[in-house]
C-alpha cells in the first residue's frame, strides 16, 4: 500500500519558501496581509456562542473567552492597531458581549470597527488585487439600531 502524501509533499519547492515565511514571525504580523486568525476568532466565538444556547454547557465558550482574552491582550488602543480583512472577529465579540455582559468585547469590536479601514490597518494584498472591500480611509462606525442588538455601518 502506498503511503499518504502530505501536503507538504506536494508542493513544488518554488511554493514552499512564501508557505514557510507566512509562518515565521511574530503572531499577528500578517493579519494586514489577510490572515484569517482573527476570522476564525470571530467563528469560534459564535459557534460557542451558539453551542452555549442551544445545550447550556460553558465549555466551548470557556474556550473561546480564553481566546478573546489574548486578543483583548494584543489588540486594542496602545497595542496592535489592525484589522482583519473580514468583519467576522467584530459579530463574533459582539455575541461573547450579548452572553457574557462583559462591555470588554463589545469596546474591543468597536475598536476593530475603528481601525477598520484606516491607511495602517487596510491589507496590501487588497491593493494587489484591487478589491473593493476596504473604504478608502474611512473608518466604520458603530450604530445603535436597537437595545440589544447593534449594526455596522460605514
Amino acid at each position: 500500500m502506498e503511503r499518504q502524501k502530505k501536503t507538504g509533499d506536494t508542493t513544488p519547492p518554488e511554493q514552499k519558501k512564501p508557505f514557510l515565511d507566512w509562518l515565521d514571525g511574530p503572531r499577528w504580523q500578517n493579519e494586514d496581509k489577510l490572515s484569517h486568525e482573527l476570522y476564525n476568532a470571530g467563528h469560534l466565538y459564535e459557534a460557542a456562542v451558539a453551542w452555549y444556547e442551544a445545550t447550556g454547557k460553558r465549555d466551548l465558550l470557556d474556550i473561546a473567552l480564553k481566546n478573546a482574552e489574548l486578543v483583548a491582550h494584543d489588540f486594542g488602543p496602545g497595542k496592535l492597531a489592525k484589522a482583519p480583512g473580514h468583519q467576522e472577529i467584530e459579530v463574533g465579540l459582539v455575541k461573547l458581549y450579548q452572553t457574557t455582559g462583559d462591555r470588554r468585547w463589545l469596546d474591543l469590536a468597536k475598536f476593530f470597527l475603528d481601525v477598520r479601514g484606516t491607511a495602517k490597518s487596510t491589507p496590501k494584498t487588497t491593493k494587489k488585487y484591487k478589491t473593493s472591500a476596504w473604504p478608502s480611509g474611512t473608518p466604520y462606525g458603530f450604530v445603535t439600531c436597537l437595545p440589544e442588538r447593534r449594526m455596522w455601518r460605514r
